[in-house]
C-alpha cells in the first residue's frame, strides 16, 4: 500500500509492524547503528521517518 512502511521478519515473513507515514515513500530505507542501536530512515511525502530496532 502507497505510504506504509512494513517490517517483515526476515525469516518467515511474518509482518511484525507496519504504519501508515502519511504521503508517498519517495526513498528506499536506509539502516544505520548508532551506540549499538540499529535504527532505519525513510522519507515519506516531506517528512523523515527514523524507527529503533528492538532487541
Amino acid at each position: 500500500r502507497e505510504g506504509y512502511f512494513h517490517v517483515l521478519d526476515a525469516r518467515d515473513g511474518e509482518l511484525l509492524y507496519y504504519k501508515n507515514l502519511g504521503g508517498q515513500i519517495v526513498m528506499a530505507p536506509v539502516t544505520f547503528m548508532v551506540d549499538g542501536i540499529q535504527y532505519v530512515s525513510i522519507i515519506s511525502g516531506n517528512s523523515l521517518f527514523t524507527f529503533a530496532l528492538k532487541d
